[in-house]
């Protein structure tokens, strides 16, 4: 069925999730892939879940959006779950519109669980292209099903952009930008609310992003896709 809607996580103390907000091909999995790997949290793809929705599952189901409804409803419970049993959980999905990163805030403020967002974006066009056509020429799986222009151009047009100002006040939050066509990291945004156990996590994912983009910029790495 393609990849699977979960990685191996690790034993975590702290309650944490891990989100991604971007558009098409802008390298959020494979940015999340390595944080994941480095931070031990359970990887948790919303392209895996539609996938396992819909029967014959193909791409242009990607612009589905009452399944995307669905399958984003059933990655923000598996990731509440886990993060309540202590391991970390990280969803990898575009949260390209406002009201389904509302569903994630609202279960955050109601259930005291940590969160991180990591706001992956490419403004060069070129580059989207470029790792559209590597989809195309990839395995069929649910990290590349969203291989046309079609789906970068869908997203794009419903994109509402991220702000710091609209993450829950209630609980420690981290705001991440992360420009994956320089691969720099742009912008941090910690508000910790005394919690010095989530400013060390906080540390920690930022100490992780830096690491995964300098081995971009040296060709380390797998290219994002």
């Amino acid at each position: 069925m393609g990849q699977s809607t979960m990685t191996s996580g690790q034993s975590d103390p702290s309650k944490l999730v891990i989100m991604t907000i971007g558009k098409t091909a802008v390298g959020k999995t494979t940015t999340l892939e390595r944080v994941c790997a480095s931070m031990g949290a359970l990887h948790i793809s919303e392209a895996g879940i539609k996938e396992a929705l819909k029967s014959h599952y193909c791409a242009k189901d990607c612009l589905d959006e009452g399944l995307r409804d669905l399958a984003y409803r059933g990655a923000i419970a598996i990731a509440f779950h886990t993060a309540s049993s202590g391991v970390a959980a990280a969803i990898d999905a575009s949260f390209h519109r406002l009201h389904r990163r509302q569903w994630l805030y609202e279960a955050v403020s109601q259930t005291a669980i940590r969160l991180a967002v990591l706001h992956c974006y490419c403004e060069n066009p070129r580059k989207i292209t470029q790792r559209i056509a590597e989809r195309q020429r990839a395995p069929l799986t649910a990290k590349t099903h969203a291989g046309s222009m079609d789906i970068v151009r869908h997203i794009a047009s419903g994109f509402e952009t991220p702000k710091v100002q609209e993450l829950p006040s209630s609980v420690p939050t981290a705001f991440f930008q992360v420009n994956t066509d320089s691969n720099h990291l742009e912008d941090v945004k910690v508000e910790s609310a005394g919690d010095g156990e989530f400013q060390s996590l906080a540390d920690l994912l930022k100490s992780t992003l830096e690491q995964h983009l300098e081995s971009c910029r040296g060709g380390i790495v797998p290219r994002m896709v």
